[in-house]
C-alpha cells in the first residue's frame, strides 16, 4: 500500500527568503490527504484487530473441552492417563 503522502515534501510558497517549505507535520496536510492517511490507518488497525482476533478464537478453539469430547479416547488412553 503507498503512502497517503509523502513524509517530507518540499513545497513552493512565497517565503521572505524565496526557499521551500519542508512540511513534516499532519498539521501541514491538507483536509483530504489527512482523511486519505486516516483511513489507512484506520484499515491497518483493523486488519491487525481480526487477526488477533482469529488467533485468540483458534486457540480457545484448539485448548478448550469441546476438542478433547470430540475425541474417543480409548484403553491406551486410559492406561497413559492414570
Amino acid at each position: 500500500m503507498s503512502p497517503a503522502a509523502a513524509r517530507n515534501a518540499v513545497v513552493d510558497s512565497a517565503t521572505a527568503t524565496g526557499q521551500g517549505v519542508l512540511l513534516r507535520d499532519i498539521e501541514d496536510l491538507h483536509d483530504a490527504d489527512l482523511d486519505l492517511l486516516m483511513a489507512d490507518r484506520l484499515a491497518e488497525s483493523a486488519v491487525a484487530l481480526r487477526a488477533a482476533v482469529a488467533a485468540a478464537t483458534l486457540a480457545l478453539e484448539v485448548a478448550g473441552p469441546a476438542a478433547l469430547v470430540a475425541h474417543s479416547f480409548g484403553s491406551g488412553a486410559r492406561r497413559l492417563a492414570s
